[in-house]
């Protein structure tokens, strides 16, 4: 097959793969593959009972699965070991409460809400609770402002969701001033319910506008999000941190999504960003519990059912280890779900599987015969691609898809002829692996080695498409080794031939290869070989070759430098004595300085004690030294290679000790009263 004699559409860029629908798969850097997720298994169940005499209207999460219980009726927080099952009661605010109605985890801060009377105002609380539950700070909010649901990030930073005023959320700076944002604008959002926080600060909150939309009193907490998003009814509005819409999707329409007869309630985010949403809908005696959560993309495309719960859904919270913890108020019960990373799986589906549908491929040509298709898969065992195609001369024309190729690396497409061809991939992994497709190369137009035979094997239409089927055979082995001998300069560039040739080619350059180097190593050392090759024998041609190695340039000690050193002092004969120590008097050795963090083993000091010895001058003696990152007198100490002068600071913190080189003392030469009077010292008495 002759290059020039083919002409070819290839799909290999992530703008190729998105341009195209893709179903439960997702683009990344090496091509298109499953879409990964949570995966939920029941964890642990606290009921009534076990949570004893608590009236809990609102809880948090904290660090190794800490629930932080908001006990209004006895205006207390109560800490709950999840994992012990063990309770503790704060009871000493209840002096400070009236009616607590919200709770948010920071790990330095815990924040509460409480509604106090007579005013009916609300204050917000900010405790310190690893210092023994001391108020940090203390806020009251505007006459009839009330917070619907809050919640903190990692930095102590609080957001609070409002029932009314231009402002859908209010932010918190740790120290308790309010952050003022210019965005948050409450605009078309009628009546929002929940909100939702990243630890990367981002915020989702829900709403409800009609019987419809959305109703929930959930705010949670996940990891690395850059958004904060507000659900209002059957549409999620997503702003940046100032309160500003985001660029791209900035609302996302999930009403065909969303059963008609669901009161939606609870909301999570997990770290890629997809948020869960509960039902808790009331039912009517004797119906069957249908109530579950629901499990969105970012791009809001629902996915599946959450396994593991049935049930009425308060609200929802899955911490930094991926435990979703769901709270029904009515019940007063608490589920705890484990979430597992796993390839998800279509409703109605026993494995993990997607499918990519290309846009249409045009040849131009009305009446085309397409050759071949050409993938480039990386497919694990027990996964499959199946590649379907459809051709057409009309793009309106119904399509009629081929029976599926299997696994195919090279396949001839046996369809009609026609203008466009329409490809649809399916991708099916198993519970832990998934097929990645990296390129799609189809080749048109249709030519084999059957065009070299006499026309007498053309004749016959069945006895033509079987031998035109099996000559593609040996076409697809010899089409291989022709396009290797065309593309054999690859072989001798260093930065981009395969490992496997790297060997091969480096005794090119008459490079012993030591099995202690790696392939990065290998290859810079290949690129600058003509430059070392120059510089062979010298200091520069050394200390490269050690550079490469350790990723460090070396020092290098020569006799010279040596007997120079010994002359420039005034006691000669001390200075004398001590270099001899410490570098002998042979007059052919010079010594290789290293940072001890360049060598980790015996084995990779070897090899460069060999490589050393290659490269250093004939009739020389070369000494490699390991040096210590410290300063000792009379021994190798080099400033800024491994000795470094620092100025002394002294540092005021959790944890920190003065060293022996910091003084206390005033910035004030005089007394002071009430601060510091020192008779005989700094003070006298008249």
């Amino acid at each position: 097959m002759k290059p020039k004699e083919f002409q070819f559409l290839v799909l290999n860029t992530k703008a190729d793969w998105e341009g195209g629908d893709l179903d439960n798969l997702t683009v990344g850097d090496e091509g298109v593959q499953l879409r990964s997720g949570l995966q939920f298994f029941p964890e642990r169940f606290f009921s009534k009972q076990q949570l004893r005499r608590f009236d809990i209207v609102d809880f948090s999460v904290g660090e190794l699965a800490q629930v932080y219980l908001l006990d209004a009726k006895n205006r207390q927080i109560v800490l709950f070991d999840s994992q012990q099952n063990y309770s503790e009661s704060i009871d000493f605010l209840q002096d400070l409460f009236d009616s607590p109605t919200n709770i948010a985890y920071s790990p330095s801060t815990i924040y509460v809400a409480d509604e106090f009377q007579p005013s009916n105002q609300t204050r917000i609380y900010a405790f310190a609770h690893r210092l023994n539950w001391e108020v940090r700070w203390m806020v009251t909010l505007p006459l009839g402002m009330k917070p619907i649901d809050m919640v903190a990030d990692r930095d102590g930073t609080l957001y609070i969701l409002l029932n009314i005023g231009e402002h859908l959320i209010a932010k918190y700076a740790p120290s308790g001033q309010e952050i003022p944002t210019a965005g948050f604008t409450r605009g078309d959002l009628i009546s929002p319910k929940a909100i939702a926080l990243g630890s990367s600060s981002n915020i989702i909150a829900t709403n409800t506008s009609t019987s419809n939309t959305l109703t929930s009193n959930t705010l949670t907490s996940n990891r690395d999000n850059k958004h904060i998003c507000v659900l209002d009814g059957e549409t999620v509005v997503r702003f940046n941190l100032d309160g500003s819409p985001t660029e791209s999707q900035s609302r996302l329409d999930l009403g065909e999504l969303i059963p008609q007869s669901i009161e939606p309630s609870g909301l999570a985010l997990d770290e890629e960003g997809n948020f869960y949403i509960g039902d808790r809908r009331p039912l009517g005696v004797g119906e069957e519990e249908e109530r579950f959560i629901f499990h969105f993309f970012p791009s809001g495309d629902i996915t599946e059912l959450v396994a593991g719960y049935r049930g009425a859904v308060t609200k929802l919270v899955l911490d930094r280890n991926n435990r979703l913890f769901i709270f029904n108020s009515k019940r007063q019960e608490i589920n705890i779900l484990r979430g597992e990373k796993r390839l998800l799986r279509p409703q109605q589906q026993r494995l993990p599987s997607g499918i990519f549908r290309s846009q249409v491929l045009d040849s131009t040509n009305p009446g085309q015969r397409w050759h071949k298709i050409v993938l480039d898969a990386h497919i694990p065992t027990n996964t499959q691609i199946k590649v379907y195609y459809a051709i057409s001369d009309d793009p309106r024309e119904i399509r009629q898809w081929s029976e599926p190729l299997i696994n195919p690396r090279d396949a001839l497409i046996r369809g009609p002829a026609g203008r466009y061809l329409y490809l649809k991939v399916e991708l099916i992994g198993n519970e832990r692996e998934t097929p990645i497709l990296k390129s799609l190369r189809v080749y048109f137009p249709r030519l084999s080695y059957l065009r070299y035979l006499p026309v007498v094997y053309q004749e016959d239409e069945e006895s033509r498409d079987f031998l035109e089927r099996f000559l593609s055979i040996f076409e697809t082995s010899l089409t291989n080794i022709e396009k290797q001998i065309d593309h054999i300069v690859r072989y001798f560039d260093a930065e981009v031939v395969s490992e496997d040739f790297l060997p091969w080619l480096a005794g090119w350059l008459a490079i012993a290869v030591d099995e202690n180097w790696t392939s990065a190593q290998l290859r810079q050392l290949m690129q600058k070989a003509p430059q070392l090759y120059q510089q062979r024998g010298t200091r520069e041609g050394i200390a490269g070759t050690v550079e490469i190695f350790t990723g460090s340039r070396p020092l290098l000690i020569e006799p010279f430098q040596v007997t120079s050193l010994a002359n420039s002092s005034a006691n000669n004969q001390v200075n004398r004595s001590e270099l001899k120590q410490l570098y002998g008097d042979n007059p052919f050795r010079f010594w290789v300085l290293l940072d001890n963090s360049h060598i980790e083993n015996e084995k990779e000091l070897q090899t460069l004690q060999r490589l050393i010895e290659s490269e250093k001058p004939a009739y020389t003696e070369a000494s490699v030294r390991i040096l210590q990152p410290w300063i000792a007198l009379d021994r190798e100490s080099y400033l800024e290679f491994n000795t470094r002068i620092f100025e002394p600071v002294l540092r005021l913190q959790e944890g920190a000790a003065i060293s022996q080189d910091s003084t206390l003392t005033d910035t004030e030469e005089f007394a002071q009263i009430g601060i510091r009077s020192r008779v005989s010292l700094d003070t006298v008495l008249n």
